[in-house]
C-alpha cells in the first residue's frame, strides 16, 4: 500500500495536466490567462511554495464537468420561468420603490408600528425587499442561522430589548461587540434557551440585520476562511487571485451538480446548501434572512440595513433603547440621562472596529485566534477592483438570491437577464406583499420558563454558560461530527 501511495503522489504532479475526467480539470484550460504562478506577490520566504495546480473538487459530489463558460447544452437549470411574465416586469419588480410595495394583510402592522419613530430616523430599511421574496427550492436543513445576540424578552430588566440578527460578513462583528461594550444584559447564546419558540423569541425584540454588497462580501468571505483555516480545499497551493478563482469554480460547479437537470425533489433535499455554500461565511445573505421550510420562511426582523451605513444605524438604536431609557439610568446609578452628543461621542469611544484585515490586531491572530496570521494570511487579501469580469459573473451566479431578492447594484459583467430565466418562477418569486408574521407566546411554556422549569439544566447548558455547558458542549459535538454524513461534514 505504501508503493501505491508513492505512484500515486508521483502520478499527479509529474503530470498534472493530463488529467481531464469530469472532476479533474487543468487550471490553464479553465483560465488559459492566468499565470501558473501566484497572482499575488508573498511577503513570506515561503511564497516559492505556493503555486497553481489542477482543478480539482476535495470532496466530489458528481459527475458533471466544469461549464466555467456556461455554454454546456447537457447542463440545464430545470427553472420554469412564469409564462405570463417578461423579463422586463421582474426587472421593474425588483426595482421597485420601497413606498409602493405593501405590507402583507395578514402582517402583524401594530407590533412592526411600535417602533414607527426610530425606523423614521433610520436610513433606507431593505425589509420590504428581503419579506416579499420567497425562495422555493434549496433544501438547507434545519440550523437556524449563524449568531443572534440579544436580550431576554421575558426578562427585561437591565436586559436590553433588541436582538442583532448577525449575516456573517456584513459588519457584524463590529456591531456585536460595539453592543457588548456598551449595553446591559445582552448574550449570544440567551436565545438557545428559547429553541421552538424562536418566533415567539423575536417577535418581543426589535430585530435588526445588515446586508452587504455580494461582491466585496464574497472578497472578504474569502479570507475570513483562509485566516481561520476553514477553506475547504485541501491540496489547494495556491494563494491570492489564484485560490480565489480555485474556490469559485468549486463552488460553481457544486451548484451545477445541486441544481442543474435537478427536480424540485433533489434540490430541496435538506443537504443541498451546504454542498455549494460549505461555510457558514460564504452562505448567502437572505439564508440568514430567513428559517428553513419550503418555502423558506421569514424572520419578524424590523430593519435590514446597508452595511455601508452600519455605525450611524447602530448608534441610533444604541440611543433608542439604551442612553435614552431608564434603563441606562439604573445600569450605571446615574442621575440623567445622556445628552445625544454625549451618547455619540460615547458609542466612538467604545466602538469596535470588527475583523478589518488592515488592523494589525485581527491579521495578527489576537480576534477569534486566527489560524493564519501576519503576512501568510496576506497573501490571500483580494479586493474588487482585481476581479476580471468573468471572476465577478461568477459570484453573482452563486449569489443569485441575493441580487434577485436585494436591490444591490447589478455589475456590469453580470447578466441579470439569465439569472432570472434561470431561477424565477421555480426558485424565487416575488409576492405581491411583504411579510411580518410575529407569534404570541405560548402561556403555559411562558409560566415554566419564568418558574425556571424549562427543561432543567437547559439554562446551564444555554444561557449562562459555565462549565457544565462546555462539557456538554464538546459531547454533543463529538456524538454530531459521528454522525454527520461526510460531504456535509465541514458543517
Amino acid at each position: 500500500w505504501i508503493l501505491t501511495i508513492i505512484v500515486g503522489v508521483v502520478l499527479y504532479y509529474a503530470a498534472p495536466d493530463t488529467l481531464h475526467g469530469d472532476t479533474f480539470i487543468s487550471i490553464t484550460e479553465i483560465w488559459p490567462n492566468v499565470p501558473r504562478i501566484p497572482s499575488i506577490p508573498a511577503t513570506s520566504s515561503q511564497q516559492s511554495e505556493f503555486v497553481s495546480e489542477p482543478y480539482h473538487d476535495p470532496k466530489p459530489f458528481c459527475e458533471i464537468p466544469i461549464d466555467h463558460a456556461r455554454d454546456n447544452p447537457n447542463i440545464v437549470y430545470t427553472n420554469q420561468f412564469p409564462s405570463d411574465l417578461s423579463v422586463e416586469e421582474i426587472i421593474r419588480k425588483r426595482e421597485q420603490p420601497i413606498s409602493s410595495i405593501p405590507m402583507c394583510p395578514n402582517a402583524d402592522v401594530e407590533n412592526y408600528a411600535q417602533h414607527q419613530a426610530l425606523l423614521e430616523r433610520l436610513p433606507t430599511n431593505l425589509i420590504a425587499y428581503s419579506n416579499r421574496c420567497q425562495i422555493n427550492s434549496i433544501g438547507r436543513g434545519s440550523r437556524q442561522f449563524g449568531g443572534l445576540l440579544s436580550g431576554d424578552p421575558l426578562f427585561n430588566r437591565l436586559s436590553t430589548q433588541i436582538g442583532f440578527l448577525h449575516v456573517y460578513k456584513a459588519g457584524g462583528t463590529s456591531v456585536r461587540d460595539t453592543m457588548n461594550n456598551i449595553l446591559p444584559g445582552l448574550g449570544r447564546t440567551i436565545w438557545q434557551a428559547y429553541k421552538g419558540h424562536l418566533r415567539e423569541f423575536m417577535s418581543h425584540l426589535f430585530m435588526f440585520s445588515f446586508v452587504r454588497d455580494p461582491i466585496s462580501r464574497a472578497t472578504s468571505s474569502f479570507f475570513e476562511l483562509h485566516r481561520r483555516n476553514e477553506t475547504d480545499v485541501s491540496r489547494n497551493d495556491m494563494i491570492g487571485l489564484d485560490s480565489f478563482r480555485f474556490m469559485l469554480t468549486m463552488m460553481q460547479n457544486r451548484m451545477d451538480c445541486a441544481m442543474a437537470n435537478r427536480g424540485m425533489d433533489f434540490k430541496m433535499h435538506e443537504e443541498t446548501i451546504g454542498d455549494i455554500y460549505f461555510n457558514m461565511h460564504i452562505m448567502p445573505q437572505m439564508y440568514f434572512l430567513t428559517e428553513h421550510g419550503n418555502p423558506w420562511r421569514w424572520w419578524p426582523v424590523n430593519f435590514v440595513g446597508n452595511m455601508t451605513q452600519l455605525t450611524n444605524i447602530t448608534k441610533e438604536i444604541l440611543w433608542e433603547f439604551y442612553w435614552n431609557t431608564t434603563d441606562y439610568l439604573e445600569a450605571l446609578g446615574a442621575k440623567n440621562t445622556m445628552s445625544y452628543a454625549e451618547a455619540m461621542r460615547e458609542f466612538d469611544a467604545r466602538y469596535h472596529h470588527g475583523r478589518d484585515r488592515h488592523n494589525s490586531v485581527y491579521l495578527n491572530g489576537g480576534e477569534r485566534a486566527g489560524k493564519v496570521v501576519g503576512d501568510d494570511a496576506m497573501r490571500y487579501s483580494v479586493t474588487p477592483d482585481m476581479l476580471s469580469d468573468e471572476d465577478v459573473r461568477t459570484v453573482c451566479d452563486l449569489y443569485w438570491m441575493d441580487y434577485i431578492c436585494l436591490p444591490f447594484p447589478v455589475p456590469a459583467a453580470c447578466n441579470l437577464t439569465d439569472l432570472i430565466l434561470r431561477h424565477y418562477g421555480q426558485d424565487v418569486v416575488y409576492k405581491e406583499c411583504w411579510d411580518y408574521s410575529t407569534q404570541e407566546w405560548d402561556t403555559e411554556w411562558k409560566h415554566m420558563y419564568l418558574n425556571g422549569t424549562v427543561k432543567k439544566g437547559r439554562k446551564n447548558q444555554f444561557a449562562f454558560g459555565g462549565n457544565a455547558m462546555r462539557k456538554q458542549g464538546h459531547k454533543q459535538k463529538r456524538f454530531k461530527n459521528r454522525m454527520r454524513s461526510p460531504r456535509n461534514r465541514h458543517w
